[in-house]
């Protein structure tokens, strides 16, 4: 599609125009234009319109909404079978049966004809009247099942989750910083055009931090935007200039996944190389852009990916856990003293998982005495998603011995509880009541000298994302 000329372009109507498309038609237009058509109405339209404005993509007409349907009519009731014969039957004050009455064959009816009876309706004479559907009497009057209902107490809500504090360490001597952000679109965020908090709040959490490493998940870009964000970059965090830039893109899907690596001027890392990917067959390493490898004199290698989503339907599943883990255990393996850093899109253990808190058996599980199979009993749900079924977290488990790596904040902070990386955009009040995943970590070799670890308070550090940033700080000889 030719590129479209920019000072032409109507960005409000285009805008208008794709807030009227329904959630389907919007991905179906992201679909062909090659980009993502993953999350919400409100991402999918900015995506949209982003796509219109270099060209990309069209914003398809919205289709005309259908006349209101007239009801239904109701279809007439059946009869029913003789099985299910609807009778009133009167009963003596012994109980024996002294006459049938045939009721009308509708249930509503009979109700309407001989009154609201249910089981026995007491008579002046001592007997009774029973509404029987096939020989069997119905449950009690409505004022009797009324009075045999027993008044269920109102369940309290679950209150906020407790996150508990993780202090830092303060380190002294040659040291190497890494820092990971997800920041799930790196040229929404930098735009000038947009709300400046989401840049500031990057500039400032890389001033505080001061990351040797600075590791940029989820960045969306094209290669034909490596160049322009460079630039926007190194003029935002003048630390980390063009020359020490290092990006992987997606060739296999526009706007979709990507890793970048940015190296401190000055740093313990400056004069690194960088390469993406690794010798592999596995089309999805060498064309989605979700691995880059760092490898200095004097440093621990350092891997930074962004690991593929199950999906909602789980159907990257098998290929998580038998394909991606495997290949990047057995790559990791032959690296020698090794540092693992990114969203690697798995929930590990009980307690980085929100939904396990309430459990009977959450302290068990902590302690290692539940498997996880039976860590779900009553809770399908959290079975079924995307990071937290139990394929993977048994992959991540053996992720971690195949390739012979910890999970630096849990050794740490061995006790720690509520500490979580991500919170899910579509249910709006988990954030506040600390509802959250952990996906993100930074694995290393265990002979590494950890001297700090931490998973920053979303609120606090970085606002405007549904991920938190995570880190490390390794004490160097």
């Amino acid at each position: 599609m030719a590129k479209r000329d920019a000072s032409a372009f109507d960005e409000a109507a285009a805008t208008r125009d794709a807030k009227k498309l329904k959630v389907a038609e919007l991905r179906a237009a992201l679909e062909a234009a090659g980009a993502d058509s993953k999350g919400l109405k409100a991402e999918l339209v900015e995506r949209l319109v982003a796509a219109a404005r270099d060209g990309s993509a069209e914003v398809p007409p919205a289709a005309p909404s259908p006349p209101p349907s007239a009801k239904k009519a109701k279809s007439p009731a059946k009869p029913k079978p003789d099985g299910q014969k609807i009778e009133i039957v009167r009963l003596d004050s012994k109980g024996a049966i002294q006459e049938t009455l045939e009721a009308p064959q509708s249930y509503s009816d009979a109700r309407a004809e001989f009154g609201k009876l249910r089981h026995s309706t007491t008579l002046d004479d001592g007997g009774s009247l029973e509404l029987r559907v096939g020989g069997v009497a119905k449950l009690s009057t409505q004022d009797e099942k009324k009075k045999k209902t027993k008044t269920k107490k109102a369940k309290a809500p679950a209150g906020p989750i407790p996150r508990s504090a993780c202090p830092r360490t303060s380190v002294e001597g040659k040291k190497l910083a890494l820092l990971s952000v997800n920041v799930a679109g790196l040229r929404a965020l930098l735009d000038p055009a947009k709300d400046a908090a989401r840049r500031d709040a990057l500039q400032k959490l890389v001033q505080d931090e001061k990351p040797d490493v600075l590791c940029l998940n989820e960045h969306k870009l094209q290669e034909s935007h490596v160049d322009a964000m460079k630039e926007e970059l190194a003029s935002l965090l003048p630390d980390y200039p063009v020359s020490l830039q290092h990006f992987t893109c997606s060739t296999a899907k526009k706007g979709y996944s990507g890793v970048a690596m940015l190296i401190r001027r000055g740093g313990v890392a400056e004069g690194a190389d960088v390469t993406a990917g690794y010798e592999t067959t596995d089309e999805i390493v060498k064309t989605e852009g979700r691995l880059l490898t760092l490898k200095a004199p004097g440093l621990p290698t350092i891997v930074a990916t962004y690991v593929p989503n199950s999906g909602q339907k789980l159907d990257r599943l098998q290929y998580r856990c038998e394909t991606w883990d495997r290949g990047l255990a057995s790559y990791v393996k032959g690296l020698g003293n090794t540092i693992v850093i990114g969203d690697l899109n798995c929930c590990h253990l009980p307690e980085d998982i929100h939904n396990m808190y309430t459990r009977p058996n959450f302290a068990e599980m902590r302690a290692g005495d539940v498997p996880v199979e039976e860590q779900y009993k009553g809770l399908s749900g959290p079975a079924k998603q995307a990071g937290l079924t139990v394929e993977e977290r048994k992959s991540f488990s053996k992720l971690l011995a195949d390739a012979d790596l910890v999970d630096a904040f849990r050794t740490k902070h061995p006790e720690a509880l509520g500490v979580f990386s991500y919170y899910s955009q579509r249910v709006v009040a988990n954030r506040g009541m600390n509802r959250g995943l952990r996906l993100d970590y930074v694995l290393a070799s265990p002979s590494l000298k950890l001297a700090d670890a931490f998973i920053l308070s979303t609120d606090d550090a970085w606002p405007f994302a549904d991920h938190s940033p995570v880190g490390a700080v390794f004490q160097l000889d």
